[in-house]
């Protein structure tokens, strides 16, 4: 699937649309711009054990998801 966020478009991503959590790296939230984060006490646990501590946390984002 392709994605656009705030008018960037990603070809070819994995999107979970059931997931109430969202996760990006640190470089494609740079490649974005997106840099108005806001902080966060919470600590992620991800399936195979491993803790993530988020940089921090996007509230509000328009993502429009195009079939190919």
């Amino acid at each position: 699937m392709d994605e656009i966020i705030d008018g960037v478009v990603i070809i070819g991503i994995q999107v979970d649309g059931g997931s109430s959590v969202n996760l990006k790296s640190a470089k494609t939230m740079e490649e974005f711009g997106l840099t108005q984060l806001q902080p966060t006490i919470f600590i992620l646990r991800m399936d195979e054990q491993n803790c993530v501590k988020p940089m921090g946390v996007l509230f509000v984002m328009c993502i429009i998801i195009a079939k190919d």
